[in-house]
């Protein structure tokens, strides 16, 4: 009788993506040419660790198989995900880039089945992200990503995700710049996903704004920067989609139909999931609210924008930083401000950003005496017949603004010399001028109508 069986039987052996099919229907029945397969594999195995870097495209399409069907077979390839892992962390970088990325999707296809523990795996796919090969890089960051998402979906993994945070700070840290960038864009996308949306995960982030990798900077300053912009645009779509809340209609006054009722079931259920989401939300606060040590990091910063001999651009970035850090935790950092001052003449490029990001580092617990100076450096530089009407109004704002932030600087010496120069420009024949000029006139009687005569109060 088995021979009969064994007769009718296809001849699978060596055909592995029939195998494969087959072992999947029936493992038991097919359990024998399984076992066959898989010491064809010990050997194989045994003979590439002599010589990993040359081309086995048996090899990998041994690995592929076992990798399919080891579900099936708990037991007998409990090692087997081992040494893959092992194999690849040991010659990633002479592998064959095709049998490099076959063991790479043999290892996920294990994990999406449970069947790796997700940080030993995770971990390696970090330190691959080292390999000179793009295509892996990015298949590599997609499943990160996805795992990582999948591992948080129904709630926070504190474990793992405790664990990878800090292997992650070790790999911010890692000569390779493309394994240092692509680990820093994963933290950043976890992040605006609201994965990741912690403490811990934008602290790490912080530790790349001083690193010495221009782009890895780049990057991590961007995210502090442009992370306020991506949050108010989410909640203008929250908004938007509130307001598109369909108004359900009953048809109360109209004749009732199998149509008209599905509509009105599904307009409940639409509504109904919104309510639900708008219940579920959590209020997402800005990266650099989140900062353990923002003096720290601000001075860490500066140290790093006073030595900097990147392009402008990139000091532009590091002033941006700073300047809302100190804005936002109204913190001190005098030598902040002398630096800005350099920057401050009419014809410097991008002026404008620089008098912005002044403007937003001031508030009220800055000593007066120390933005004296910075105000005089803006009235003789911006405000004067010489300069252009479009100048003379940047200056006169940034000087309201500064006022605004920091009243006390109006207690100075010689301010009411400079409110009555600035209020003159409200009899100028230049719109934008007079509408500066009384920009300032209007603060000044709110704030300290003493400086102004008896009939400008």
């Amino acid at each position: 009788m088995a021979t009969a069986v064994n007769a009718s039987r296809p001849d699978v052996i060596g055909k592995l993506p029939q195998l494969q099919n087959m072992v999947k229907r029936d493992p038991d029945a097919y359990k024998s040419e399984f076992l066959m397969q898989l010491r064809h594999y010990e050997s194989e195995y045994q003979l590439f660790l002599l010589q990993p870097s040359k081309e086995s495209a048996h090899f990998g399409a041994l690995i592929s198989f076992l990798s399919h069907v080891a579900k099936c077979y708990p037991r007998e390839m409990a090692e087997f995900p081992i040494q893959v892992m092992k194999l690849l962390q040991d010659n990633y970088l002479v592998l064959e880039p095709d049998l490099r990325r076959t063991l790479v999707q043999s290892l996920m296809l294990m994990r999406n089945r449970n069947l790796i523990d997700p940080i030993t795996l995770l971990k390696l796919f970090f330190e691959l992200f080292r390999c000179p090969d793009k295509r892996l890089r990015e298949l590599l960051y997609k499943h990160i990503v996805s795992d990582i998402r999948q591992l948080n979906a129904t709630s926070k993994n504190v474990k793992v995700n405790k664990a990878l945070q800090n292997f992650l700070f070790d790999m911010l840290q890692d000569e390779n710049e493309h394994a240092a960038l692509k680990s820093l864009q994963v933290l950043v996308d976890l992040f605006k996903r609201k994965v990741w949306h912690d403490q811990r995960s934008v602290n790490v982030i912080a530790t790349a704004c001083t690193s010495k990798n221009t782009k890895l900077l780049v990057m991590s300053l961007n995210f502090f920067l442009g992370i306020d912009d991506d949050i108010l645009e989410d909640e203008e779509n929250q908004k938007k989609e509130k307001k598109a809340l369909i108004e359900v209609d009953y048809h109360s006054h109209s004749k009732k139909t199998k149509k008209r009722h599905r509509d009105t079931v599904s307009a409940l259920k639409k509504n109904k999931r919104a309510r639900k989401r708008d219940i579920e939300f959590q209020a997402t606060f800005p990266a650099i609210e989140m900062l353990n040590d923002p003096q720290g990091v601000a001075e860490k910063q500066f140290k790093v924008l006073k030595g900097c001999t990147e392009r402008f651009e990139v000091k532009l970035l590091m002033m941006n930083f700073i300047g809302r850090v100190l804005g936002f935790h109204k913190l001190v950092l005098l030598p902040y401000y002398p630096l800005l001052q350099r920057y401050l003449q009419s014809h410097q490029q991008n002026v404008t950003q620089v008098l912005a990001y002044l403007v937003q580092s001031c508030h009220d617990e800055i000593p007066p005496e120390e933005l004296l100076p910075i105000v005089k450096s803006i009235a003789n530089n911006f405000i004067t017949e010489r300069c252009s009407s479009e100048v003379l109004a940047v200056g006169i704002n940034a000087v309201r603004e500064i006022f605004r932030r920091v009243p006390l600087v109006l207690e100075q010496e010689g301010m009411d010399v400079l409110i009555q120069d600035l209020i003159m420009y409200s009899r100028s024949r230049d719109k934008s001028s007079v509408m500066a000029a009384r920009g300032v006139l209007n603060l000044i009687r709110e704030i300290h109508p003493t400086l102004l005569k008896r009939k400008e109060r």
